[in-house]
């Protein structure tokens, strides 16, 4: 069965979010028994399409075995009602400073300007606040 280009596409940027989710845990913990994507799905990864519910269970899952190094959040809904999905992959000690870590980031981006408590944004009315 050949595959449409958009298909291996989606299933090989998948394969590469997962292998590197894997790659970034297993580093991090060093956890032999974190189950590779393809345990964890029951085939081999690529082989065929994975549904959408399968990698957030994936996800999930990772999240589950290494809380304190892996932080999942819903953002949002795709129109088809799927979950939309940030994932922080980081030390013990950076996870626990996220919104520290993204402040500096900001106020690094801005340089040395005298307003640095508001970020501008293109899209208008929107603005994040630093403190």
């Amino acid at each position: 069965m050949k595959m449409t280009p958009l298909i291996h596409n989606v299933n090989s940027n998948m394969k590469k979010f997962l292998l590197t989710l894997l790659i970034a845990v297993s580093g991090i913990t060093g956890f032999a028994q974190l189950q590779s994507p393809d345990e964890f799905l029951g085939y081999k990864l690529g082989s065929h399409f994975t549904p959408h519910f399968k990698i957030v269970n994936y996800v999930n899952y990772i999240a589950q075995q290494v809380p304190d190094m892996v932080k999942v959040e819903k953002y949002g809904e795709t129109n088809e009602g799927r979950p939309l999905m940030l994932v922080y992959i980081a030390t013990k000690e950076n996870l626990a400073n996220l919104e520290n870590i993204r402040k500096n980031n900001l106020r690094q981006m801005h340089g040395n300007r005298n307003d640095r408590n508001v970020m501008p944004c293109k899209f208008g009315s929107l603005a994040a606040q630093l403190d």
